[in-house]
């Protein structure tokens, strides 16, 4: 998933000769298929016409550049119908109004998501409304089968807005709930469990903890038995296959390393990025791969991802806390390694974002990214840290019931100091990243306020003109309003986004 704004600017090269062709201008959307047309390469006047890149013919979206196979894969928009239709339309994304059929507002919008695969809508980046972040005053809407443009705004079904509503307790507030809860479940707790401790005998606790370290061992020997069988089975197989796959033709080894996950980035003999390690392996990567004398590669680096899945899903935890992220509000951006989105700030988890993650590796990732900032999940005690406090526990038996009142309060009390500390080390940390976070909100400000008009004169205190209504910000503008203590002023004066059509 990409952002369309990341895309402005980025250059266009062409595989076949390295050159570079143009930079992309604008992203040329179907607004009734939601779905990315063309990237606009050079955009029309008087005398000439638009030209863009069809994004069927766009061979991948990097982080650097986005490649297609020849210069002629840019073509003339006067000679395609469809996306003469789609730039003669002239309809603008970019600051429409969305409601959901029923009369909510969910913000305007200030972005498009769209897989950079297939080129389909995923969602809209908005400002205001209904589920508008605290921070930054942007949320992540998920695009709809189906969508409405009209002249002012675009209108979605109602259940957008159901879609959009946390179903679990996330975000800071939600924190600060299970913080309160687990620390007034755990001081009473902790009154109960030392009372209990000394009406059990020692022997009990002996047996019980021998008993559990020797199940324990036994199943983690027994678990890693057969995780090496299977895993050595798995690797004989899947190796064994890519050796006749070797031997076979182009035709099935390209069915062979379609879908598989890559276990290595494939490169052509000069450099180019086919397929990154990590990704899933479409059927364009396969064509061009073939087409560069770099097929075996592809396949060596399919036989070793397929290797690496196969493990890692018999290894897997069944108690992983990746399916309990279903229906979390995401707090920020996930990105994978070749800067590729899969969840945005905002977005709410759906099974489909789950399974993205789980299969590039970044379950960790999304699990941590919908929770609060500076908030971490307790550690697990390990075992050697079980049976020390087995030993304290059978050492404090032999004091006697005499000490147990003693003991609950002093005990109760240190817990309670720590809680505290706890808390105002947290209390800060997130202060801390709010800060961070509003201060980079300012400078998105600033940085999307370029390029753009403003909509009244933006003056000094000295009544000096910076800016006349419709002229564009510039660095120098805000420097100068920056120096004038005018900033805030010029950014509040800023009009509408660059021009998605």
């Amino acid at each position: 998933m990409i952002k369309g704004k990341e895309l402005l600017g980025r250059p266009v090269v062409a595989v076949s000769n390295g050159a570079q062709v143009d930079n992309v201008h604008d992203v040329v959307f179907d607004h009734q298929g939601n779905r990315v047309l063309a990237l606009l390469v050079e955009e029309g006047g008087w005398l000439r016409a638009a030209k863009a890149v069809p994004f069927g013919r766009v061979q991948s979206i990097g982080e650097k550049a986005v490649m297609i196979a020849t210069p002629e894969d840019v073509v003339n928009t006067g000679r395609d119908p469809v996306l003469k239709e789609a730039l003669a339309g002239k309809t603008n994304l970019i600051g429409m109004t969305l409601l959901t059929t029923d009369g909510q507002t969910l913000g305007k919008i200030t972005d498009v998501y769209f897989d950079e695969r297939s080129g389909q809508v995923e969602g809209y980046e908005a400002s205001g409304g209904l589920f508008a972040d605290m921070t930054n005053g942007r949320t992540f809407i998920p695009a709809p089968q189906s969508i409405q443009i009209g002249k002012d705004s675009a209108i979605v079904p109602a259940g957008v807005a159901a879609a959009m509503r946390e179903q679990a307790p996330g975000g800071i507030r939600g924190a600060f709930h299970t913080a309160g809860k687990s620390l007034g479940g755990a001081v009473q707790g902790a009154a109960d469990s030392v009372r209990g401790a000394y009406e059990d005998t020692s022997r009990s606790v002996r047996e019980n903890y021998e008993q559990v370290s020797a199940n324990v061992a036994e199943a983690a020997r027994e678990g890693q038995q057969q995780a090496r069988a299977a895993a050595s089975d798995l690797r004989s197989r899947v190796q064994g296959g890519a050796e006749d796959l070797r031997e076979a033709s182009a035709e099935r080894q390209k069915d062979f390393v379609v879908g598989k996950v890559a276990g290595q980035d494939v490169r052509t003999d000069n450099g180019v990025l086919i397929v990154a390690k990590g990704t899933t392996i479409d059927e364009g990567q396969a064509r061009f791969a073939e087409q560069n004398g770099a097929l075996p590669a592809l396949l060596a680096a399919a036989a070793g991802g397929s290797v690496r899945e196969g493990v890692r899903d018999l290894l897997a935890d069944p108690s992983s806390d990746a399916g309990d992220v279903v229906g979390r509000r995401v707090q920020e951006d996930v990105r994978s390694s070749v800067g590729s989105l899969i969840a945005v700030q905002g977005q709410i988890v759906t099974p489909e974002v789950a399974e993205r993650a789980r299969e590039l590796g970044l379950e960790e990732r999304l699990v941590a990214a919908t929770q609060a900032p500076g908030l971490q999940t307790p550690p697990v005690p390990d075992r050697a840290e079980l049976r020390e406090q087995a030993s304290d526990l059978r050492d404090n038996l032999a004091d006697g019931l005499s000490n147990v009142s003693q003991n609950v309060s002093q005990g109760a009390n240190e817990l309670l100091g720590r809680a505290k500390s706890w808390l105002g080390e947290r209390r800060e940390d997130l202060e801390d990243s709010l800060d961070r976070q509003e201060q980079e909100a300012y400078q998105a400000r600033i940085r999307d306020a370029l390029g753009r008009p403003v909509t009244r004169a933006v003056l000094t205190r000295t009544d000096r003109v910076i800016l006349q209504p419709g002229e564009l910000v510039t660095h120098a503008a805000l420097d100068e309003a920056r120096a004038a203590g005018v900033l805030g002023l010029l950014l509040d004066s800023v009009d509408g986004g660059a021009p998605l059509s």
